[in-house]
């Protein structure tokens, strides 16, 4: 029999041996040292480092991902802007020629059909009217008049057009049209009946070589099919047997024979202030005189 003191022994020596093995088996993890790493646990900065910028900025804890990220968000900045100043730069030549664009009949012209009485040159009066926009400026090709200062000039359209302005690029000498009479949908007119004949509308071009925009009364112009321009007489006052005239162009709306409307402008809806005259055009010098 044993006694209790040595089971006492016994039983001690027993709990001993269970807690080595338990230790063995599940040792207790160990706490990383973050004594070094001053980007967890920055210390706080003595009273001589605050008084001393040169060692503060050494002694602080720096962030070189938040300085990356910075530094990646300014380049793309940048880039945004430039690429924005490009753009703007870019659209900024569009705009110059949409406003002067806008309602431009030509493609619209019948230009086989198109006749001219008088011309100094067979086919004159066609290539002024075949210039396009851009060579408005251009001195030639130019229509001249030949017996005496009066043209006829009848243009026919592919559909029909409501006529809003007359464009003409004339000069400023004696030789340039004054009187001009409109007529609509008549391509049967010489110059017997053009001068007895009431005109649709009677227009004053001006004595300019910058290109004339002469606005016309919409309202007579709805239903334009063909329109005869008759130059009347010119700025000679009788003194002058030769008119020239160096470009000849139109404006308004055109309507397809089965009048479906036909979108060609540049701009869907104008906006009345973006609507700048461009280098070169001149509004309203000419003038209505009926």
């Amino acid at each position: 029999m044993r006694c209790p003191n040595q089971w006492f022994q016994s039983a001690i020596t027993a709990s001993r041996s269970q807690h080595f093995c338990s230790e063995t088996l599940i040792p207790t993890p160990e706490l990383p040292d973050t004594s070094q790493t001053s980007f967890y646990q920055p210390s706080s900065p003595s009273r001589d480092t605050l008084h001393n910028p040169s060692t503060a900025s050494s002694k602080l804890p720096r962030y070189p991902a938040i300085t990356t990220m910075s530094h990646h968000h300014d380049h793309h900045h940048h880039h945004d802007e430039e690429h924005a100043e490009a753009h703007n730069h870019d659209h900024s030549h569009d705009d110059d020629l949409t406003p002067a664009l806008q309602n431009l009949l030509y493609q619209q012209i019948d230009f086989p059909r198109l006749r001219t009485l008088n011309e100094d040159e067979s086919d004159q009066g066609l290539r002024i009217v075949q210039k396009t926009y851009a060579q408005r400026l251009d001195p030639t090709p130019e229509l001249k008049s030949f017996a005496d200062e009066q043209i006829l000039m009848i243009v026919p359209f592919t559909g029909q057009v409501r006529l809003h302005s007359i464009l003409i690029r004339t000069s400023p000498s004696p030789s340039s049209p004054k009187t001009l009479k409109l007529f609509i949908n008549d391509d049967t007119l010489d110059f017997g009946t053009a001068s007895e004949k009431p005109a649709t509308q009677t227009l004053e071009i001006s004595r300019t070589d910058d290109v004339q925009e002469v606005p016309v009364k919409r309202a007579l112009f709805n239903t334009t099919r063909v329109l005869t321009l008759f130059f009347e007489d010119n700025w000679g006052e009788g003194d002058e047997d030769e008119t020239r005239i160096s470009y000849l162009g139109f404006k308004g709306d055109f309507m397809k024979l089965n009048k479906e409307p036909v979108n060609f402008l540049v701009e869907l809806a104008a906006n009345p202030n973006d609507h700048k005259m461009v280098a070169g055009v001149k509004e309203g010098l000419g003038r209505s005189i009926q």
